[in-house]
């Protein structure tokens, strides 16, 4: 367990998105007083914070859709932070119904950040036998107490196309990277 999780993408109705955290006391002797911030995209203040205790080894369920979270409107789209003094975990999925298919997000809980990240496979509307293209996104929380620059550099998988991006971040906020934003990066490309 940690003290400290962050989430760093959270739906409450955003384009029909849905998210569901679940956090544990992981401590089998103490309870926890556990806070779950909430912080929209671009800010640093929370939007709303949730606090329960929780018993030793106890869970709680947050579903961001309904209604002890009505205050934060039926479209937000932002970032979580869950602390406590005592031990926790914590899983986040985020959910869609569509007409053609349910889609589901698990996320598992991050305790603590890093300078660097690489992500393998990141797609620009790609699509192996031309149906439909795959497209990602990459999400970046900002776990500090300022505003601060985050770069991604995309190279495509042949080692060509290096493209780079950079993001000015909030405190406790996070950005988005969305491959079809970027118009030099061509469609079909992956890396």
């Amino acid at each position: 367990g940690a003290n400290r999780i962050s989430i760093p993408l959270v739906f409450g109705g955003y384009s029909g998105w849905t998210t569901t955290i679940t956090v544990q006391n992981t401590d089998s002797a103490k309870a926890a007083q556990v806070s779950l911030s909430l912080y929209a995209t671009g800010t640093s203040d929370a939007a709303m914070t949730k606090t329960v205790s929780l018993s030793p080894l106890a869970s709680a369920y947050f579903n961001l859709g309904g209604s002890d979270f009505g205050d934060l409107g039926s479209s937000f789209l932002g970032s979580a932070v869950i602390t406590s003094e005592v031990p926790i975990t914590a899983v986040a999925q985020s959910a869609k119904r569509t007409s053609a298919a349910d889609l589901l997000v698990i996320l598992p809980n991050s305790s603590g950040g890093a300078r660097r990240f690489h992500a393998p496979l990141v797609y620009k509307n790609y699509s192996p036998n031309n149906t439909s293209g795959w497209t990602s996104g990459i999400n970046v929380q900002n776990l500090g107490d300022t505003e601060d620059e985050v770069k991604l550099t995309f190279t495509r998988a042949n080692g060509t196309g290096v493209v780079t991006k950079t993001r000015k971040i909030p405190a406790r906020s996070f950005g988005n990277f969305y491959m079809p934003e970027f118009s030099d990066i061509p469609d079909g490309s992956y890396g």
